[in-house]
């Protein structure tokens, strides 16, 4: 109903579509490393390459990781019984869309992010 009231086609009536919307907050913490101890040279076409047939050739090396080397829950509201906080780290800074490379072209990512948003949304 509310995309015929804007003049947008059905496509599919879903009941629920466009409701329930949760926003996630994350903040990316991004360091820099001394030193050629990151995936960032991977963004590099070569790279990359050399990294797919690696992993081809070896099923090794940074082809093989999904990037994120470790992780934690936290409580941000210590009166919760599960936590609600999750924090990651990426070994690399500028490799997650929307986050900034640093100058030096090697870096760290931690991030900090809400798992359990109470706040609900929709589209209409």
């Amino acid at each position: 109903v509310a995309l015929r009231e804007h003049g947008i086609p059905v496509v599919a009536d879903l009941p629920g579509v466009g409701q329930n919307l949760q926003d996630h907050i994350e903040i990316s913490l991004v360091y820099q490393l001394n030193g050629p101890h990151s995936y960032d040279k991977y963004k590099k076409p070569h790279w990359k390459a050399a990294a797919g047939l690696n992993y081809l050739l070896f099923r090794d090396g940074p082809a093989s990781s999904n990037l994120i080397e470790g992780g934690a829950f936290w409580w941000g509201n210590t009166s919760e019984a599960i936590p609600d906080v999750q924090y990651f780290m990426v070994v690399g800074a500028g490799i997650e869309e929307g986050v900034d490379a640093v100058p030096g072209g090697n870096g760290c990512t931690i991030n900090l992010g809400q798992i359990r948003p109470r706040s609900r949304g929709e589209v209409t």
